[in-house]
């Protein structure tokens, strides 16, 4: 599944930086195409569901002490809701009111891509700010800020899959809790 979102992304990003380019950025054309990935991955996710329901049978819960568990997953649980309540609040950090924010709304109101004269930053390669076009066209700039929260929850799922090969699961989950709570994480995590 990780995979598949990080290869999703990757295409939806660079389907919106050509559309950009070709002066076709559009709120209609945008929520149109959100629409249509979106039947697309639910589509693909029923169709291969049965692959990982028989994956998740054969993992080994019985490593998992149920109170260690409980405990680990409460504060990833706790630590997540403060991070989602973070992302909620108004833009404030200077990236996020110079650049990763501001672009996209230009490129919205152009409808295009275009250089932004003064701003060197709008220069940059813009991965992330193409899918903060998504909901800066549908007019939902705190969602914009979720954008970051879902790749640091991606992050924290990969290092423990990625810590499972090498690791007791134990340790794997304790791992993931370390990356999340750490402070530049927990505050890059609610930041566009």
């Amino acid at each position: 599944i990780l995979h598949a979102v990080g290869i999703g992304s990757i295409i939806i990003s660079n389907l919106f930086f050509l559309q950009g380019l070709a002066g076709g950025l559009f709120r209609r054309f945008i929520a149109g195409e959100v629409i249509m990935l979106f039947l697309i991955s639910i589509f693909l996710f029923v169709k291969y569901f049965p692959l990982f329901r028989s994956a998740e049978k054969s993992t080994d819960r019985k490593a998992f002490s149920s109170f260690l568990l409980g405990v680990c997953l409460s504060l990833m649980a706790l630590l997540t809701f403060m991070i989602f309540l973070n992302a909620l609040l108004p833009p404030s950090m200077r990236d996020e009111l110079v650049y990763h924010l501001t672009a996209p709304k230009l490129y919205i109101e152009k409808h295009r891509i275009f250089n932004i004269k003064g701003n060197i930053f709008a220069s940059f390669p813009s991965f992330t700010e193409m899918l903060y076009l998504i909901p800066l066209a549908l007019g939902r700039e705190a969602c914009a800020r979720i954008i970051s929260l879902i790749f640091s929850l991606l992050s924290v799922s990969a290092l423990y899959y990625l810590s499972c090969r090498f690791l007791e699961k134990n340790y794997s989950l304790i791992s993931s809790i370390f990356l999340i709570s750490a402070p530049v994480v927990f505050e890059v995590s609610a930041a566009a």
